[in-house]
């Protein structure tokens, strides 16, 4: 929290004003650009690097790399809103399914920073409370005066759906976009299916205009050149050499990499997955892990 001093009387003593500031910070899984997201002809003939949803791929366990886009606002050091949007059951990500605000991050992420209104701060909370209210999610009951998870008869109500590209990147984009504009760069681009070309907002798309833009760039935990939040990457044997990855340790590292080449933690921290979600009052990673200083 800032403070600012004012004088506030003829005798000129010191009073301390403290100001509250709000910032969004968005974030995109988007760590394997040269393998998922190549040119192509689109269906006007003009190249056009494409997100593909399809080719599996060795480098993530023989699957497609669909990508993740999210954000979160905090207030101060602490977090306001979060907002990942992802399937939540085992229905077909294409046509339909169980959606949540809570999809965890389990990858290196993009992060950038804009400082906002507090209204925009509020608005973006009150809209992306909308949706929990309607999907598999964390919400505060008042009754009980806390934090649980939704059990309401609304909660399968929004679906995760790809063909109408109600999607994490898309979900987020839209709210961003609602209540700040140009502030924020868009996510139109195109997704490639088979051999189809599709216009849509995606992960790869949208990290590419976030790039560009002026907003702070971190990337947490920091890779390839590893530094702050290190501790939260994945390790593994390559070459006979040791390095990080871009996921970070949990228990589907061994999907993505032999058994015997995965370098797992020992002591304490040995069992501790490191995929994350926020919920309000969390610190900012970002401070937490020293990205920021606090003032």
């Amino acid at each position: 929290m800032k403070t600012k001093e004012y004088e506030t009387t003829v005798e000129k003593p010191i009073t301390e004003v403290q100001l509250d500031e709000y910032y969004v910070v968005i974030g995109t899984e988007t760590n394997l650009p040269e393998l998922a997201y190549l040119p192509k002809k689109t269906v006007l003939l003009k190249t056009r690097n494409h997100h593909d949803l399809k080719t599996p791929l060795p480098e993530n366990n023989n699957t497609a790399e669909w990508g993740h886009g999210f954000f979160y606002v905090t207030k101060n050091d602490e977090v306001f809103s979060f907002f990942s949007y992802g399937p939540a059951g085992d229905e077909s990500n294409i046509t339909g399914n169980t959606s949540t605000c809570d999809y965890p991050v389990t990858e290196v992420t993009h992060l950038y920073r804009l400082k906002i209104s507090e209204q925009n701060a509020k608005n973006i909370a009150l809209d992306v409370n909308k949706i929990r209210k309607t999907s598999n999610s964390i919400i505060f009951d008042e009754d009980k005066n806390e934090y649980v998870n939704n059990e309401t008869a609304e909660k399968d109500k929004k679906k995760y759906r790809a063909l109408t590209n109600s999607t994490c990147a898309k979900e987020a984009e839209k709210i961003l976009r609602k209540h700040l504009g140009v502030k924020v760069p868009d996510g139109n681009g195109y997704i490639k299916y088979g051999v189809f070309s599709i216009p849509a907002v995606n992960p790869y798309s949208w990290w590419e205009k976030l790039q560009k833009s002026s907003l702070d760039k971190s990337k947490y935990p920091e890779f390839p050149k590893t530094g702050k939040a290190e501790i939260m990457l994945g390790k593994v044997l390559n070459d006979g050499q040791s390095e990080f990855v871009h996921r970070l340790y949990g228990p589907n590292l061994s999907d993505y990499y032999e058994a015997d080449s995965i370098i797992w933690r020992t002591g304490d921290d040995a069992a501790k997955a490191e995929y994350w979600i926020l919920q309000v009052g969390d610190t900012d990673p970002l401070i937490e892990w020293g990205y920021i200083n606090e003032e």
